[in-house]
């Protein structure tokens, strides 16, 4: 008799941690506040991302394009269609950069 493998659970009832502790960084999901920081960093590699091919890089010529992608990643999250994750340096708390799970 073959078993049967009990039914995935549903993506929305998964518990994740809100954050991931290294030695050097905090990988952690965002949090309101946060767009400044990454619109900054987005605007330190603006020349490097164009020549990448990154065509989202002009989206950030609005200013309030931090917000907005903020909002976008929490709404994902709790979703649980995206899990995007900034990357802070612990001892300074400087905005590294994102990573994370996407479908």
């Amino acid at each position: 008799m073959t078993a049967v493998a009990p039914p995935a659970p549903n993506p929305l009832l998964l518990d994740l941690p809100d954050e991931l502790l290294g030695p050097r960084v905090l990988a952690r999901r965002y949090r309101d506040g946060d767009g400044a920081a990454i619109a900054e960093a987005v605007a330190e590699s603006r020349d490097r991302l164009i020549a990448a091919h990154m065509p989202w890089v002009t989206e950030w010529d609005a200013p309030d394009q931090g917000a907005i992608f903020v909002r976008r990643a929490q709404a994902k999250w709790l979703a649980r269609e995206d899990l995007t994750l900034g990357l802070w340096e612990r001892s300074t708390g400087v905005y590294l950069g994102s990573s994370g799970l996407h479908r």
